[in-house]
């Protein structure tokens, strides 16, 4: 029987557990008239959804305060200086943000002067960006100081433990990527 931990902080079992299934203890015994919760503190999405917001805030006042970017616009710059010029699509791809997100930051940064876009030379119906002048200055001040924050956050780990942390993450990120919905992002307004 898998074994998680009741809200007494004591080993127990799941009702309806079946020997030798692994809950990787995101289920707990429930509380407040409810059967079964979710452990927080062991659900997956969770954690990384909250990690990923502490760290968006964090680096949001280097790129927000600085230079006017929401998160969203800072990420559609680093995928179109990182590629050199993509589509829309392209950015939605690599980053795994919603069309409605990334067209309002498309439209945001093209206002601010940061990008261009302009049709495919080689398919007209494809629309691809590109960083200005303008685009890439902000792109290429606010690097070193995202790249700073990233040695404040992993600078407490060996160099083998920064390295088993990417490989993990990439490992989940493709596991994730096959999940059913994963391909559909849910709309999302707020940057």
């Amino acid at each position: 029987m898998t074994q998680a931990l009741v809200t007494d902080g004591s080993a127990g079992s799941l009702p309806g557990d079946d020997p030798g299934e692994e809950r990787y203890g995101a289920v707990v015994a429930g509380t407040y008239g409810h059967d079964q919760v979710v452990n927080l503190d062991r659900f997956l999405p969770y954690k990384v959804s909250r990690l990923a917001n502490y760290l968006s805030r964090s680096l949001a006042h280097l790129y927000g305060d600085d230079h006017g970017l929401t998160v969203t616009e800072w990420r559609l710059l680093a995928v179109v200086a990182r590629s050199g010029r993509c589509s829309a699509i392209d950015v939605c791809r690599a980053t795994a943000m919603d069309k409605v997100r990334v067209s309002r930051a498309v439209a945001s940064a093209l206002d601010k002067g940061l990008l261009t876009r302009t049709h495919d030379a080689a398919d007209r119906r494809r629309r691809v960006l590109r960083l200005t002048k303008k685009g890439g200055a902000v792109h290429d001040a606010i690097v070193p100081r995202v790249a700073e924050r990233q040695g404040e956050l992993l600078g407490g780990f060996e160099p083998v433990e920064v390295e088993t942390l990417f490989g993990l993450l990439d490992r989940l990120t493709e596991v994730a990527r096959t999940l059913p919905g994963a391909d559909e992002p849910a709309a999302q307004t707020a940057d």
